[in-house]
């Protein structure tokens, strides 16, 4: 369930907003296609995305759902794996990820429904103004908040969590 995902995220990240929760299920069902229009710009974007960040110790990977994960940049970067054998991970996830905006839709319902039970920290008028909104948009992708962008700076390629880890073991 969505509501899991959602809810192991807010516990390591609770300056998440509405737009944060979204997002995370934007990515859990549709992935990181609206990335990959150009390959090569792509690369160079996450090669000087990895530059810029710092390395930490933070989890490699978080679930997202679906099979999916973010993968941390920082924390590949503390570990010495680069943008070139990030990339290809990343490319997969964006060309076969089939995401359906019923999905989606189940997603915003598990989120109005932790609102309605308090168990997020929103306002629930707010929230449905929010949704009304977004809904009138035809549910687009959304950004981090500014609140999320500047406590957590953000930095990470969604990716298959499978694929991901026989990886991982192609590095030990």
């Amino acid at each position: 369930m969505f509501s899991d995902i959602l809810l192991s995220h807010l516990e390591r990240y609770p300056d998440m907003q509405l737009e944060d929760c979204v997002k995370l299920a934007y990515q859990s069902v549709f992935g990181p296609g609206h990335l990959l229009k150009d390959e090569a710009k792509a690369l160079r974007f996450l090669k000087d995305e990895m530059a810029a960040c710092a390395q930490n110790d933070d989890p490699l990977y978080l679930p997202i759902g679906n099979g999916l994960c973010r993968l941390s940049l920082p924390a590949c970067k503390a570990r010495g794996i680069t943008a070139e054998q990030i990339f290809p991970l990343f490319a997969h996830a964006a060309k076969t990820v089939k995401g359906d905006m019923r999905d989606l839709k189940s997603a915003i319902r598990e989120i109005r429904d932790l609102i309605d039970q308090d168990a997020l920290p929103y306002d629930p008028g707010m929230a449905d103004y929010f949704f009304i909104r977004y809904e009138d948009k035809r549910y687009p992708l959304m950004h981090h908040s500014d609140a999320y962008k500047h406590a957590y700076a953000p930095a990470y390629r969604v990716v298959w969590q499978k694929q991901l880890k026989d990886f991982l073991k192609t590095l030990r």
